[in-house]
């Protein structure tokens, strides 16, 4: 899978827990839910989360902004 699909009115993006925890990719779902409908399921060995916004965005820049937002949880988890 591509890290970043657009399917449709929604867009998909492949996280890796060995990176990322699933309590990281928890925390950055709550900074989306008031924007978008926001679910995460595991396959095989990697999380998907699934963005669908509210309003018309770019999907593709929408998938780059939560790895921006991941990225940045990421970061205050790990500063404490």
């Amino acid at each position: 899978m591509e890290r970043i699909k657009v399917e449709g009115r929604k867009v998909k993006v492949e996280v890796n827990p060995a990176f990322y925890s699933h309590y990281c990719v928890q925390k950055t779902k709550e900074r989306f839910k008031k924007i978008c409908q926001v679910s995460v399921i595991k396959k095989d060995d990697m999380l998907i989360v699934t963005l669908k916004p509210n309003s018309k965005v770019n999907l593709e820049i929408l998938g780059y902004e939560f790895y921006n937002h991941l990225l940045s949880t990421a970061k205050e988890i790990r500063s404490g």
